[in-house]
């Protein structure tokens, strides 16, 4: 499963991840860094995910997609914010992942097709929606002029303009050091004064405008139901604050788009001049400030423009007549049920600045003139339904004006609670909708997404692994014999076998960090080995992750608003024990005076033999090549020139298909002959060319056997010029198999822990062909051990109950999966066997 870059804990369980997924259920793996808003949302996390579910398209940048622009449509918010907020997500997939230098260029070219000279697509989405923005609406900034706005905006993207023009000769390599040093230098202070440009932007006090009352009547009419999400320091919805008429209050309808903008095209620069800023560390501090900021608006944009009307149950005591339909009875007047066309309760969700009394205008009047001609007609205008009707039980008033035998002028409602409760189940989900469509969650995206590119990376934005190619070289076999068993009540099973000794080597291509770079990392390189049970045996060996674990520590801090802000803290750990062996092969950065190490090491390891199953019928022939003859009767692999059987991807074995046309890893199958020989052609580095030599790839079917520590003798070659790093290592054929970790540690300035870049190489260097007849018998002798456990404990708990102590308590409880594995029946029968039990008396 590939995890997300980060994800946003937006409380009750409900998460958004990097990429506009939302789900529901427990806290990602350390390893993904989660931020958590100052605030959690008061509401069912299930409603949220039915409201985003509906829309992820939209969050993902798929805007062709018709629901979704109905939905927005619907809102009232206009196709072009639909496409800014898509353009975000787009942006933000490009950003968000840790981008190594070998896919810098291809970052970069992906940025480039959002931002550029001239209008860009995104930039073009924003300035469209700014555009219908100003011309249905009437903005008096406050604080700031609207010219301060676009010169600011302006001004980033010239920045972006010129973080273009200093790609291409960097792209290029033509600069000598002076010069790139020089180009980073003038943009590192154009990225410097566009932070001042986009810190303006993500400023609180921007985006107050002079709130006009009369343009609000909805709200005028329902400020007691009409209520906001609150802020950190309290646990439930507050009355939405009604601005008193010519008074600052924030408008978030402009800043939404440009915030967007700014943060992203920020971010862009960022990456644009200097990839490895997270490595560095150097703008951590900018980052963390400038996502609070964001955070800040987010915080504002729900707290005083995104409203909920909610009711309480004395908001359903009476109803009037005149909205019921009722009829006589003798003499009592029975009420049949609300009027349809009964406006009483609007309920639902608004937009507190988008949604004014021009944008209800036409719909209202349509509305009226509908019902008193009859027609049909859509009763819900954005998240508000104008015509809800209240699961009401209803009873004429006991007391009412008129004369005795006329109707009442009220109906009493006698389950206000039910009805003020589906009143704000409904609204509930209404506002899920509007945080989903006003663009909320892409602010706290972006926000969430500035203050990921503030922590050290995961895995290494310096380091990338260009080509792993294996080789290995069958020596003269020897007939042996194979056994396994014999400990315990495991009978012993023997056979001939046919063994395979091999030479074994690899070439590592490894691009460290590109030369010219004003802050150059510093490495470390080694050659290791893990601790794998020395004479345990396993079904597979530890990964470099079960030794060196990165991962992210939240670290929490007081927001201004009584809440907490989240940031992530990367924490790298080492297990004691789980290293056996390393040496030091090279230190340094990436330069061109790096000298050619050539030498001889020693190191321990944990080795194994391969024991690879054959068919009986062929027997243990004298030489791989008949041996490779008979295989190719049964599909095997295609004899040379091919011929009849001859596939590519027959039945995995040794010798097989895979492992005589498939070339080794990192070699194109064009440099292989047709039985699977590699003859190499310009590969420049290595005192030895593997010519002849067969893909090191493991092609077969085997069992691990034999676990043996011992001490491996690795012959290594290192060239490192530039940003080229290239190692080949060669083993012997008596060092067998066993796992080696070329491992690149690199220097985090701004903390000083060290980040592990770990390739494996699976060195195999031990063949040995076992006939299946052997498995199938030492599988009986497996199961006849492990009969007799089960009648041991099945006499001991069962017949004998006796639930005394064991002698060993490690083996008072057992599991059916105990008595599948070879090893471990070994193990509990030898046991059984040392503390006296005898076999002989289980069988009778």
């Amino acid at each position: 499963m590939v995890l997300p870059d980060f994800e946003i804990h937006l409380g009750g369980g409900v998460y958004i991840d990097s990429a506009g997924n939302l789900r529901v259920g427990a806290q990602p793996p350390s390893t993904v860094p989660v931020y958590s808003p100052p605030f959690e949302l008061p509401i069912d996390p299930g409603k949220l995910k039915d409201s985003v579910s509906s829309i992820e398209k939209a969050l993902k940048g798929f805007t062709t997609d018709p629901d979704v622009r109905a939905k927005f449509e619907r809102f009232g918010y206009a196709d072009k914010i639909l496409d800014v907020l898509c353009g975000v997500a787009a942006i933000a997939s490009v950003i968000a992942p840790v981008v190594s230098v070998l896919a810098f260029a291809a970052s970069v070219l992906k940025m480039l097709g959002f931002f550029k000279a001239g209008p860009s697509p995104f930039e073009a989405s924003v300035e469209q929606s700014l555009a219908t923005l100003k011309s249905g609406n009437r903005f008096i900034f406050s604080e700031v002029s609207e010219l301060d706005i676009t010169k600011a905006k302006s001004r980033l993207h010239s920045a972006w303009t010129s973080v273009d023009g200093y790609y291409g000769p960097l792209r290029n390599g033509n600069l000598s050091l002076e010069q790139a040093q020089q180009m980073f230098q003038d943009m590192k202070d154009i990225v410097l004064n566009i932070l001042g440009d986009v810190e303006f932007l993500c400023s609180q006090n921007v985006w107050k405008t002079m709130f006009d009352r009369e343009s609000y009547g909805l709200w005028a009419y329902h400020q007691v139901q009409m209520k906001t999400m609150p802020r950190s320091d309290h646990s439930d919805f507050v009355q939405a604050y009604f601005p008193p008429d010519e008074t600052p209050a924030f408008d978030h309808r402009m800043m939404l788009p440009i915030v967007l903008f700014a943060a992203n095209t920020y971010l862009a620069c960022l990456r644009g001049t200097h990839p490895e800023f997270r490595t560095i560390g150097n703008y951590r501090t900018k980052l963390i400030a400038l996502a609070d900021q964001i955070d800040e608006l987010a915080e504002s944009m729900r707290n005083f423009g995104l409203g909920r009307l909610i009711y309480r149950p004395e908001d359903f005591q009476t109803i009037s007549a005149g909205d019921v339909n009722y009829v006589k009875l003798f003499d009592q007047w029975i009420p049949l049920g609300i009027k349809p066309s009964c406006a009483a309760w609007p309920i639902g969700a608004l937009d507190l600045r988008y949604h004014d009394n021009a944008f209800f205008y036409a719909f209202l009047s349509e509305l009226s003139v509908a019902e008193v001609r009859g027609w049909p007609h859509e009763t819900k205008k954005a998240g508000v339904e104008f015509r809800w009707i209240p699961p009401a039980q209803l009873a004429p008033a006991q007391e009412f004006d008129g004369q005795p035998g006329l109707p009442p002028s009220t109906f009493t409602i006698l389950n206000p609670a039910d009805c003020a409760a589906a009143a704000n189940a409904q609204s509930e989900k209404d506002y899920a909708d509007l945080l989903v469509t006003s663009g909320y969650l892409q602010l706290l995206r972006i926000a969430a997404l500035v203050r990921n590119e503030a922590t050290e990376p995961l895995v290494s934005q310096t380091v990338s692994l260009r080509r792993l190619s294996t080789y290995r070289d069958p020596q003269a076999s020897e007939e042996i014999e194979v056994s396994s068993g014999g400990s315990g009540w495991v009978q012993v099973t023997k056979s001939p076998a046919r063994h395979e000794p091999q030479r074994f080597a690899a070439r590592a291509q490894v691009s460290t960090q590109p030369l010219k770079r004003p802050f150059p990392v510093q490495y470390e390189i080694y050659l290791r080995t893990l601790n794998q049970g020395g004479g345990e045996e396993t079904s597979s060996d530890l990964g470099y992750s079960d030794y060196c674990r990165p991962y992210y520590v939240p670290e929490k801090r007081p927001s201004g608003s009584g809440g907490e802000w989240t940031d992530n803290v990367l924490e790298i750990q080492t297990v004691d024990g789980v290293m056996l062996d390393e040496h030091l092969i090279a230190h340094g950065s990436s330069s061109f005076n790096h000298d050619d190490v050539r030498q001889e090491i020693e190191l321990r390891v944990d080795s194994f033999d391969w024991w690879i199953p054959v068919a009986s019928r062929l027997g243990l022939l004298d030489h791989p090549a008949n041996l490779a003859g008979a295989l190719s009767e049964v599909n095997w692999f295609p004899t040379v020139g091919g011929g009849a059987g001859s596939t590519n991807g027959g039945t995995s074995g040794p010798g097989s298909s895979g492992d005589r046309t498939s070339a080794p890893t990192g070699i194109p199958a064009t440099q292989m002959d047709m039985t699977g020989l590699v003859v190499e052609q310009g590969l420049n580095f290595g005192s030895f060319a593997f010519v002849g030599w067969k893909s090191g790839n493991k092609t077969w079917d085997g069992e691990r056997r034999d676990p043996k520590r011992l001490t491996a003798k690795i012959k290594y070659e290192l060239t490192w010029q530039g940003d080229a790093l290239h190692v080949q290592i060669e083993t012997r054929p008596e060092d067998r198999n066993f796992t080696l970790f070329l491992v690149i540690e690199e220097l985090l300035p701004s903390t000083g822990k060290k980040l592990h870049t770990a390739i494996p190489i699976p060195v195999n260097g031990s063949l040995t062909y076992v006939p299946e007849d052997f498995f199938r018998r030492e599988a009986e002798a497996v199961a006849q051990g492990a009969q007799a456990i089960a009648r041991f404990y099945k006499r001991r708990l069962v017949e004998e109950q006796d639930i005394g102590p064991f002698p060993d308590p490690a083996f008072r409880t057992i599991t059916p999966s105990d008595l599948l594995s070879r090893q471990k029946v070994t193990n509990i029968s030898q046991h059984l066997q040392d503390i006296g039990v005898n076999l002989d008396e289980l069988q009778g």
